[in-house]
């Protein structure tokens, strides 16, 4: 009877440990290509991703909804982003030359990529990722967006080497692209791009670009120059109609003083006169 209700204790307490074992083997609830994110009220946030296939137990689990469990797929995200404009000042600059070139630029790309668990689990420990796939499916998106503005630029800050090499097209080459996102590199931590494809590119040739930006600085220099020898011409002017009005002045108070000079006004030589009598 002993041996049989020690029995009955030992199934019971085996029981009752794969029960706990159980409820708090966390890695069991992570699906096959997704990791999660793990949140208690009396831990916080657990201190990294959990990740499919790596055994991990918790004992917040044991807590009645205690333990709160956010889970992002981890797929390859692709994207067709076009990304258009013009070069700065190309309506101004492109008056210059006849018939007038066009600058506009228009560049669609083909992108793939990826995101680590680590870094899924940095942006939600940040609370940049609190709406599960739908938020990551969002920043994806937006660092699709902002990866294609900085390819591009890039392309076209490329045409304006002198040393430049044959235009980019096809798929784009890991270090091209690494230095395209270089000067945003802590928005891009933890991202990889798997592959970047340029479908299309139209890039104004940066050559006629410079040539008008020149000539327009030329002609602006020009312009400028001309309309300081215009200020310094009138301002010469100005001074003589002024020393004109100071002479013309002065001779009214002579007139004044020596009334008698009215009659020399009427003499062919008058000017004359006058300018020896205002010299001295």
């Amino acid at each position: 009877m002993k041996a049989k209700r020690f029995f009955w204790n030992v199934f019971l307490l085996l029981v009752f440990g794969a029960v706990v074992f159980f409820i708090g083997w966390v890695s069991f609830l992570v699906k096959d290509g997704t990791c999660c994110i793990m949140t208690s009220k009396t831990s916080g946030v657990y201190g990294g991703p959990i990740k499919y296939g790596e055994f991990l137990w918790r004992w917040e689990r044991l807590l009645p909804t205690n333990v709160t469990l956010t889970s992002y797929k981890l797929k390859d995200y692709s994207y067709v982003r076009s990304v258009s404009g013009e070069l700065p000042s190309s309506e101004l600059y492109s008056r210059q030359i006849d018939p007038r070139p066009d600058f506009s630029y228009d560049v669609t790309l083909n992108l793939k990529m990826s995101i680590s668990p680590e870094e899924i689990y940095r942006l939600a420990s940040e609370g940049k990722l609190s709406g599960g796939d739908v938020a990551l499916d969002e920043y994806m998106d937006s660092m699709s967006r902002l990866a294609s503005s900085l390819i591009v630029a890039r392309m076209i800050e490329r045409e304006k080497l002198v040393d430049r090499e044959l235009p980019i097209s096809g798929v784009l080459d890991d270090n091209f692209v690494r230095q395209c996102v270089d000067s945003r590199r802590s928005d891009f931590h933890g991202i990889t791009f798997d592959f970047v494809e340029v479908q299309s590119a139209k890039i104004p040739d940066i050559e006629v670009y410079n040539l008008a930006k020149e000539t327009f600085r030329t002609c602006q220099e020009e312009t400028e120059a001309a309309l300081r020898q215009r200020a310094q011409e009138q301002a010469t002017n100005l001074l003589e109609a002024n020393a004109n009005m100071a002479q013309l002045e002065q001779f009214a108070s002579l007139l004044q003083k020596y009334p008698q000079l009215g009659d020399l006004a009427k003499t062919d030589n008058f000017v004359e006169i006058m300018n020896r009598i205002l010299v001295q």
